[in-house]
């Protein structure tokens, strides 16, 4: 699954993930979204199958409402799955 990190700076707007802004996501192939943070930082975390998180990484900026602000975007460098030895 193609993980894609928005992070940006917290401030007095709120993080809102409106129904239009899921139809977005969900049309760039996103089957999930994680909202986290601290007091200064919220990042937005977005993963699916179908999802391109290099080419469409603008496009999920605007889909999350976020193209004017200034982020930071992550890109995915690996997945491991972990399972207890045996």
């Amino acid at each position: 699954m193609a993980m894609l990190v928005v992070l940006m700076d917290r401030d007095d707007r709120q993080a809102l993930l409106t129904p239009s802004h899921v139809a977005a996501l969900g049309r760039l192939g996103v089957a999930s979204v994680g909202l986290v943070g601290d007091e200064s930082t919220l990042a937005v975390v977005v993963e699916g199958w179908a999802f391109d998180p290099v080419r469409a990484a603008d496009t999920a900026h605007a889909a999350l409402g976020v193209a004017d602000r200034q982020v930071q975007t992550l890109y995915q460098l690996a997945h491991v799955a972990v399972s207890p030895a045996t």
